[in-house]
C-alpha cells in the first residue's frame, strides 16, 4: 500500500487525511517516483473541495507538482532517465492518481532531472507554476495591459468581452507532456536565473494546515509537503 494524503469526501482543509492506496501499475512511455516532496498550489484546493462527479470520484488526491527519486521505468520510455536519479515532475490529478502520494507514475515525458544546486523541496515548486504561472488575476490584469495586447489567462478565463485585448486561455493538460519546456525550465533554475520560492514545508500529514495557508495574504511562494 502507498501512503496518500486526499480526501473521500469534498470540504474545507479539515476534509484531508491520510489514505492507504493500492500503488498504480506502470505502462509504456511512464516512470514510477518515489515522492519526497509535494507542492500545495490553489488549485489544490479546487480538487479538495469540488463536488463528488461519481463512484470513481470517490477517493480524491491532490497535488500538481511533485520532486523525488525513479524507482522504475517503464518500456518505450523516450527520456533518458535512470532508476536512482532524482526529479521533479507536473501531474494532472484525477481520483486517487494526484502529487500528494509516496509513490506515483506518470508520463516519462512530465518528468525532467533536477538540476544541481536544487533541492528536491525546491525542484518541486517548479514543473506546473513554471509551465503555466499560475497567478489566475482574471479580470484584474486587465487594466495593466494596453489596447491591442494580449494576457495569457489560465483556468478557462476568457476576458470581459469588449475585444480590447486578445486573451489566450491555456490549460494544465496541455502542457502536461512538453518535456522541451520542462527541461528548460530545469536548465533556468539550475543556472539561477529562475528565482524558487518555497515559503515553508510540512510533512505530509500537516496538509490541512498547508491548504488553510492557501487563503493568507502576503505569502509568497509555495508550501511544500514531505514524505519521508
Amino acid at each position: 500500500m502507498v501512503q496518500a494524503i486526499g480526501v473521500t469526501r469534498p470540504g474545507g482543509p479539515e476534509a484531508l487525511g491520510e489514505l492507504d492506496l493500492a500503488a498504480e501499475p506502470i505502462g509504456p512511455g511512464q516512470v514510477r517516483i518515489r515522492v519526497t516532496s509535494a507542492t500545495v498550489n490553489p488549485v489544490d484546493a479546487m480538487v479538495r473541495s469540488r463536488p463528488r462527479q461519481d463512484e470513481a470520484d470517490e477517493v480524491r488526491v491532490p497535488g500538481m507538482e511533485v520532486a523525488g527519486v525513479i524507482t522504475e521505468i517503464g518500456p518505450a520510455a523516450d527520456r533518458a532517465f535512470t532508476a536512482g536519479e532524482a526529479v521533479m515532475a507536473i501531474v494532472v490529478p484525477s481520483g486517487g492518481h494526484g502529487g500528494y502520494r509516496a509513490d506515483l507514475v506518470v508520463p516519462a515525458r512530465s518528468v525532467a532531472k533536477i538540476p544541481a544546486g536544487l533541492s528536491e523541496v525546491q525542484a518541486a515548486t517548479i514543473p506546473m507554476n513554471g509551465l503555466l504561472d499560475a497567478a489566475a488575476l482574471e479580470a484584474a490584469v486587465l487594466p495593466a495591459v494596453k489596447d491591442g495586447g494580449t494576457v495569457v489567462t489560465v483556468r478557462g478565463y476568457r476576458g470581459d468581452g469588449t475585444g480590447r485585448i486578445r486573451v489566450a486561455p491555456v490549460f494544465v493538460r496541455d502542457y502536461a507532456e512538453a518535456a522541451a519546456e520542462l527541461d528548460r525550465l530545469a536548465e533556468l533554475a539550475g543556472e539561477g536565473r529562475l528565482t524558487v520560492r518555497v515559503a515553508g514545508r510540512l510533512p505530509a500529514s500537516r496538509a490541512a494546515d498547508a491548504h488553510r495557508s492557501l487563503g493568507q495574504r502576503g505569502v509568497r511562494g509555495r508550501f511544500v509537503l514531505r514524505f519521508d
